[in-house]
């Protein structure tokens, strides 16, 4: 075997080929990242064997060449593992002494900031003055994997979620909306957001509609203060003057909640009350430990909880699946959609997700499918920038239906705002991974082992913490005893 650049480390069978619908002229030597030294001469990551799809998964890479203006070259870095990119010369030196702030556990929350929430791609046609309030939603992490949905796609049909929180290409986990902060004249925003929490942001209008979603996520340490610029701006736009910035003229907001009349979510309350060291629910957050029961009594956003209700006093007094005739628009969901809180049927290409669907929340969303009535932001949807409003409530024809008032159905704001949050979360079904869970005794021992450990680990490092400030250890709350790794077995097959 010769890994020498250019030379294949293994022979491939003739009838090794892959399926290439479009090159993007991918054929022949290929150049990256040229860096000028002078007098003709550079720096280049460069791959002479061209196209590596014609060649097999064992290609050679690109590697860091120097080079002159008539193609001399010179191999200087390559390796097998991963290709060598962007060369950059830098001259040796000591760095200056740097020290760091130590971290103070006892804050339990950081700073985020937005010079301007116009500024940059994602927000590209956007009117100024649309965005009233930037949401910030708290992310569960998953435990352990029970069960699974299936994404909807051709392309990508064996794609699973496991221990699903939603049907179809809904959310992927469980979202808590911890509250929104005010958005200024000038796009400017400033807010306090708890530490050490995965947290992503949305721009929301006057109607709670969403404008544009982060689709990726950001954690603060301990009194960290971290911003942006814009929504998605150029790497290489400086920022102005933090005293141009209205937000950053006073002391960063408090988080609001995001209803009308709204109280403020527990967690939020519980880091301002007593801080991420009182407990080991507060210091594990989002993540503490839960009794494994089949309830709807949870923080995070919750279809039964929050959005039945709504359907129960409004909706289903019509929409009760018994196909009759009404005098729906066309906007609406059809009549013989019913609308109630019963136990919903899955089609067998999904009959794993152990998962108490209702039949309103199956119908509402097309069992997880995309489309015009629930428009939402979905994992198979687009890696480009959409421009804003491209997807959420403010695109759902029913959503735009109930807002303008249907057949006598008038729904409050607080009832619209709730419901535009609903499908601009991606349709959440689960407030927590253990609500309506259709378990059997195994799969309830493994989700308990599996949070055992969890708070086992995080009860220690919270009591290594304490005694750095001379605190004394509390106590493993939360912490089920005699629970016992689960024997293995393919639970798919049951």
């Amino acid at each position: 075997m010769n890994a020498a650049p250019g030379v294949q480390p293994a022979r491939q069978p003739h009838d090794y080929h892959y399926n290439v619908f479009d090159m993007h002229s991918q054929f022949g030597p290929q150049w990256a990242y040229p860096f000028p030294l002078g007098h003709g001469r550079l720096l280049v990551s460069y791959m002479p064997e061209g196209c590596r799809y014609y060649r097999g998964p064992y290609s050679s890479r690109f590697g860091v060449y120097a080079m002159d203006e008539t193609g001399r070259r010179e191999l200087l870095a390559f390796d097998w593992g991963q290709h060598c990119m962007q060369p950059i010369p830098v001259k040796r030196r000591a760095p200056p002494p740097r020290t760091l702030k130590k971290l103070d556990y006892r804050e339990g929350f950081g700073t985020y900031y937005v010079q301007n929430v116009y500024e940059g791609a994602a927000m590209a046609g956007a009117p100024k003055g649309c965005v009233k309030r930037l949401r910030v939603i708290g992310l569960e992490y998953r435990p352990v994997h029970i069960g699974w949905n299936w994404q909807y796609g051709w392309h990508s049909t064996q794609g699973k979620i496991g221990t699903p929180i939603a049907v179809g290409n809904g959310a992927y986990d469980v979202k808590h909306v911890l509250g929104e902060a005010d958005v200024e004249a000038d796009g400017s925003c400033s807010f306090r957001a708890p530490a050490r929490t995965p947290l992503y942001f949305q721009l929301i209008d006057k109607d709670g509609c969403c404008i544009q979603t982060m689709r990726s996520w950001s954690t603060l340490q301990p009194g960290e203060v971290n911003g942006c610029i814009g929504c998605h701006e150029h790497p290489h736009l400086a920022g102005v003057e933090n005293a141009k910035a209205l937000a950053l003229r006073r002391a960063p907001q408090r988080l609001k909640p995001w209803l009308p009349g709204g109280t403020t979510h527990p967690f939020i309350e519980a880091l301002e009350k007593d801080g991420p060291l009182a407990s080991l629910d507060n210091w594990m957050g989002l993540n503490r430990p839960k009794a494994i029961v089949d309830t709807d009594r949870n923080d995070g956003f919750s279809f039964s909880r929050l959005v039945q209700p709504i359907l129960d006093a409004k909706c289903v007094s019509c929409h009760d699946g018994s196909g009759g005739p009404r005098s729906c628009a066309a906007a609406c969901p059809p009549p013989s959609m019913d609308l109630r809180g019963t136990r919903g049927q899955l089609p067998p290409s999904d009959d794993q997700s152990k998962r108490k669907y209702t039949t309103s929340y199956l119908a509402l969303t097309y069992k997880g499918q995309c489309n015009e009535k629930i428009n939402f932001a979905h994992g198979l949807g687009f890696a480009p920038f959409k421009p804003p409003y491209s997807f959420g409530a403010a695109r759902s024809s029913v959503w735009l239906s109930l807002k303008k008032g249907h057949h006598g159905v008038a729904l409050t704001d607080a009832e619209l705002r709730l419901l535009a949050c609903w499908i601009d979360l991606a349709v959440p079904f689960c407030g927590s991974y253990l609500e309506r869970h259709d378990w059997n005794d195994w799969y309830k021992q493994r989700f308990q082992y599996t949070c055992n450990k969890r708070a086992a680990f995080a009860w220690q490092e919270l009591n290594d913490v304490r005694r750095e400030y001379g605190l004394p250890p509390v106590p493993l709350t939360g912490f089920v005893p005699n629970v016992a790794e689960p024997r293995r077995q393919k639970y798919w097959s049951e």
